[in-house]
């Protein structure tokens, strides 16, 4: 379990790291728009491991 931990961890790091280095660079305007896509995408990979979900989402992606 430490390890699955380890890499969330590192997950989450990654995107604060790109948050901030976009933040603080010439493209603090994608901001939002990677605000709202690691949420969005972080909502489908979950409802693609629900069994009834996933046949829908498939055919929307």
């Amino acid at each position: 379990m430490p390890r699955f931990f380890r890499r969330t961890r590192t997950g989450f790091a990654t995107t604060f790291e790109l948050l901030r280095s976009l933040w603080r660079g010439p493209y603090w305007w994608l901001v939002p728009l990677v605000v709202i896509l690691i949420p969005a995408a972080l909502f489908f990979i979950l409802l693609q491991a629900m069994p009834i979900v996933s046949p829908f989402i498939y055919s929307v992606l």
